[in-house]
């Protein structure tokens, strides 16, 4: 698991040549780093650069298809009279790839670094190393760092049972898509007659084993 995420990030170096002296273009009567603190983003401009490139790096760029283009006339036809939308993302629309840029850029910043992490579970930073490398926590590197992603986080430790569903989960899977996983509701897992998520399965008592076994399935 400690692999997960360090093949799709990689560290950056200082550019060659002098470094600029132009200060950040400003945006609405202030800097970029200013509307990044009011949306809530509290990563640096550098590091929020790296998040940009490193999620968009990280899609996988397969050329959408023309939906229309893969089923015969007929049956095309009928999807459209059923209300199904056959187009391309209108003009203005949030396509997959922003999608996915934007959900990657809110998870990195809730994410704690290794020292956090270590604080947090009042746990040597080695000790945080070596669960990283057994999978038992989940991180991801920016710009040569560990960073942990919070959904895995209590406020006094790690959510129960979170390090056993960690240990299984896909490492071929996005960063993104692992995220989003833990977090919403999930077919697989019912409290009562409720769908609930592989995070409030496991917070609400839930054996770890079978958020487990649909994790393996993912």
């Amino acid at each position: 698991m400690a692999s997960r995420g360090s093949s799709r990030v990689r560290s950056t170096g200082k550019a060659a040549g002098r470094p600029s002296s132009r200060r950040p273009r400003a945006v609405q009567g202030g800097t970029l780093e200013a509307t990044l603190r009011e949306a809530g983003i509290d990563a640096s401009l550098p590091d929020f650069l790296v998040m940009v490139r490193d999620a968009v790096s990280s899609v996988r760029r397969v050329p959408a298809p023309d939906p229309v283009g893969q089923l015969p006339e007929s049956e095309a036809q009928t999807l459209k009279r059923g209300g199904f939308d056959m187009g391309h993302p209108r003009e203005g629309e949030a396509t997959p790839l922003s999608q996915t840029v934007a959900a990657y850029i809110a998870m990195m910043n809730d994410a704690l670094t290794v020292a956090e992490a270590a604080r947090r579970l009042r746990l040597d930073q080695s000790r945080i190393r070596q669960l990283l490398s057994a999978g038992s926590l989940y991180g991801i590197k920016l710009r040569g760092e560990w960073r942990l992603p919070a959904f895995q986080f209590t406020k006094r430790g790690v959510v129960p049972g979170i390090q056993e569903v960690l240990r299984v989960v896909p490492e071929d899977l996005h960063p993104v898509e692992v995220w989003e996983w833990f977090r919403n509701p999930d077919p697989d897992l019912e409290i009562g007659e409720q769908i609930v998520s592989p995070l409030n399965w496991l917070s609400s008592g839930g054996e770890p084993q079978r958020a487990s076994a649909v994790a393996r399935d993912l």
